[in-house]
């Protein structure tokens, strides 16, 4: 998988805000592409037809405006 140099910086960046340690390009371009190939494997829209009625519903957003 190709990945977009920028994006793998932007990885970098958040990877090390939250856990403290500064990646490699080639750590962070691995370690980035097993994430997304994860995210393929586990997000995967579910049919309608496998839907209950209830889940095939336009569902509402409600905001919290006193934020």
């Amino acid at each position: 998988m190709k990945l977009d140099t920028q994006a793998v910086q932007r990885f970098q960046t958040i990877y090390k805000k939250e856990f403290g340690k500064t990646l490699t390009e080639q750590e962070a371009r691995e370690r980035f592409s097993n994430l997304l190939s994860a995210f393929k494997v586990i997000y995967k829209p579910i049919p309608k037809n496998e839907m209950r009625e209830d889940e095939r519903k336009p569902q509402r957003k409600i905001y919290n405006t006193s934020e």
